[in-house]
Formats: structure tokens, sequence, C-alpha cells
């Protein structure tokens, strides 16, 4: 287990795409003495430059590749943002050497990846999460409290969609080989939420999907999940049309709407508001309707490339927290729900014939 400098966390980015460099940024509005940007690697030591370069890492050792990187000893905790393909290797490699990993999503390309890296995180006794940045927003955690109170009483439905049009305007998307398609890479939010509301143990009795393939990957799918106990999920996610992200949780006394904004229902995965409507007793009388609102961390969003992860900094705060109270896991997402979700993500490539990775 990493020996922690102090209650500082210092960090070892690895991979420099878009995301990593929207972590960075996160991570630096946080304070300086509880998180440091140790160092970054990228197989090209001229790209890891530039990367830094970009985000003011003056500070920072640039590593060439990943094997460096992991076996710096001033690295308490690796964050993996690579392409979907390379997170089994370089998250085994990670663990292996006893570095605390967050990973990104999704944490495998299958079921059998994702076993393997949880019993490597185990054997090692290091912290392991998979990066699902949604559960450590605020309004996760008030909608879990009035699921918690049953204020809307018994779930029976949740509904929700997430994509956009971007198939044919991102290469990787296309390859296979890359772990491209859009369950991977959008259907596992809307697989965590349907978790997220119905437990992380609750049976699933069915799974059934509906959609298409396009340059041999998942462009679109229509999932419907059966839980035990007569309770349901319905999942849209799709890389050909803007659907924006709502998502509704049904009671038997009212409903949950998680949204960006209460008048733009969309990006539920990374949301600042929620409105929680319960149903009067007496029949046909107005319901009553109560608000959330948290606005995300503020920061310079001209560093961000995607304007809303401003909400990683959440999810880093998190994990901090959970590594100095000797947590090996995240209760916002454990790794039996991160195995859970890679089930049901095989179940759903396999019904819409895309070839297993």
């Amino acid at each position: 287990m990493v020996n922690m400098t102090g209650k500082q966390l210092r960090w070892g980015i690895v991979g420099c795409g878009l995301i990593s460099g929207d972590m960075v940024e996160a991570i630096r509005l946080l304070p300086s003495e509880q998180h440091k940007i140790a160092a970054v690697a990228s197989k090209s030591l001229e790209r890891c430059k530039e990367f830094c370069s970009k985000h003011d890492l003056n500070e920072t050792i640039a590593y060439g590749s990943y094997e460096e990187l992991i076996s710096d000893p001033n690295i308490d905790i690796v964050y993996i943002a690579t392409r979907n393909h390379q997170h089994f290797e370089v998250a085994q490699m990670a663990l292996k050497a006893k570095k605390n990993v967050l990973c990104e999503k999704p944490l495998g390309m299958n079921k059998a990846q994702v076993k393997e890296m949880i019993a490597t995180a185990k054997e090692n006794d290091v912290f392991f999460q998979e990066a699902f940045w949604s559960r450590f927003f605020p309004i996760y955690k008030d909608v879990k409290k009035t699921l918690d109170e049953r204020t809307i009483g018994d779930v029976v439905l949740v509904q929700a969609d997430l994509g956009l049009p971007f198939m044919d305007k991102i290469d990787r998307l296309h390859k296979p080989e890359l772990g491209a398609g859009m369950a991977l890479d959008v259907g596992c939010y809307l697989a965590q939420l349907s978790f997220f509301v119905f437990g992380k143990t609750t049976p699933i009795e069915s799974i059934t999907t509906v959609g298409w393939k396009s340059h041999d990957v998942d462009d679109t799918g229509s999932v419907t999940i059966k839980f035990a106990g007569n309770k349901m999920a319905q999942l849209l996610f799709t890389g050909c049309a803007y659907v924006g992200g709502r998502a509704q949780i049904f009671g038997t006394k009212g409903r949950i709407d998680v949204c960006v904004h209460l008048t733009i229902p969309r990006d539920f995965h990374c949301p600042e508001h929620c409105s929680v409507t319960v149903l009067p007793e007496e029949m046909f009388a107005e319901p009553t309707v109560k608000e959330h609102c948290h606005k995300r961390p503020q920061g310079d969003l001209k560093k961000f490339f995607f304007k809303f992860t401003t909400g990683l900094a959440y999810e880093v705060d998190g994990v901090r927290k959970h590594i100095l109270e000797g947590r090996k896991e995240s209760p916002e997402i454990t790794l039996d729900e991160s195995l859970r979700i890679a089930e049901v993500l095989d179940t759903i490539r396999k019904q819409l014939g895309v070839t297993e990775l």
C-alpha cells in the first residue's frame, strides 16, 4: 500500500486526451495542500510534454510510457483515461504495483475483465474505483435521501435516455478493437442509474434490447431491464440523435426528475437540479413540488473542453476522503456494482449482435 505524504493525494494521470485535461483542471479547483498532479504519462513523450504545457503543469513530471509513471514511488493514485480497450492492461499493471486506481468507465471490455481487475485490487489491498463521477454529485445524494425516506413511495419505474449524434464524428467510435460502441460509451451511465435507484443487490429477471449497429458496433439501443419485485428500467442510448439525458424515477406516491436545470431536461449524469413531485392523498388535488439545486464547482470554463466537467471535482474530493479513511472501494459506486454493470452491458451488446471483445 502506498504511504501518502501527509494528507496530500499525489495524482498520476495516464492518458492525455480531452477528459484527462478536464480532470487536471478539476483537480486544480481543489486546495493544493490536498491534491497534487505529480505526473502525467502518454505513450508519446512529446505529446505528454505538449499536454503539460497546455495545462500549465510546470512542476509535473512528463513520462513517455505508462510503466514509468506507475513505477514512480511518489504517486499515490493512478487515474486511467486511456482508450477503452486499454483500461484492463493499464489498471492491472497499476494494481499489481500496489497503486490506488481510479479508472474511467467502462472499467473493462466485459465482465470477465472487470472480475479479474477486482480480484487483483483485493489481492494487493489497494483502493479501486470505476469513475462514475455522477454518484458524487450533491443532487445524487439528494435523490438517494428521497428514495431512502420513501417520499415518492415504492419506486416501480425508471426512464432515462442519453445520446448525441456523434457516431459519425468521432473516429474511435467506429472501431470495435478500441472498445467502441454506444453501450460502453454512454449506455453504462444508464445502467448505473438503474442500480442506483433499485439497489445494487436487487435481482434482474430479464433484459430485453432492440436497436441497431453501424460500423460493426452498437449505435442505438432501447433497453428494458425487469428487476425482481415488479420494478423496471426503460433506457435509451444512441449515437445518431440528440436525446439529451432525461431521467425520471416513478413511485407509487410521486416522481423525481433529475436534470441539469429544471427548464432543461438533460444531463442526468452530471445534474445541478432535481425536482420531487408528491401526490396528495386527496384524488385530483394539486401535487406538491420540492426543488433541489446545487451549482457545480466554479472554474475558468475556458480551460475545460467539456463545460460541465468542473463537477469532476466532487469525485476527486470523494476519492481522497475514502483513501484517507482506509477504504478499498467507494461506497458511492462499489466494485460489486461495477461487476453487475459490466454484466448488463455484456447482455445488451450480445442482444444487439456485437462481437464479444
